[in-house]
């Protein structure tokens, strides 16, 4: 995977010479135009002629600063796995992968079924849960 990934860049490279080389580059990375096109409006304020070059290359005639700022949507920003940590006493024993956003009692039942957690545990009843949502769960024993 990693191989032609380094390939294909360094071939359109050697043909291609300076920023066209380097947004086709990207453009393996990313996969289409379509998601590079924002990220050279984001590059424009700090980068602006690399910026320039980028949108031309891109097909577009007037400039990168014309184009409208990409719009931020908040469902998207929070979809999504998120690595919690899973304490017992105060000792990280365990670090899960859960959705972002789970409740408690959704997370606790994932946490209990651990084998990393239930051999803390070990049939002990659990006096305090902390949770703090998409962060951590402690588990007082």
């Amino acid at each position: 995977m990693i191989s032609p990934t380094i390939n294909s860049p360094q071939r359109t490279a050697a043909k291609v010479a300076g920023v066209a080389g380097l947004l086709a580059f990207i453009l393996v990375v990313f996969g289409n135009y379509v998601l590079l096109e924002p990220l050279v409006i984001m590059l424009a304020p700090y980068a602006p002629h690399i910026a320039e070059e980028m949108w031309e290359v891109l097909g577009h005639k007037e400039s990168v600063f014309a184009a409208r700022w990409p719009a931020y949507d908040e469902k998207l920003a929070s979809a999504g796995d998120v690595e919690i940590a899973v304490q017992v006493n105060g000792k990280l024993r365990s670090r899960l992968t859960v959705a972002r956003g789970m409740t408690q009692d959704e997370v606790m039942k994932i946490v209990l079924s651990d084998p990393a957690v239930q051999k803390f545990v070990d049939g002990q009843k659990v006096k305090k849960v902390i949770y703090v949502q998409d962060r951590l769960v402690n588990l007082v024993i």
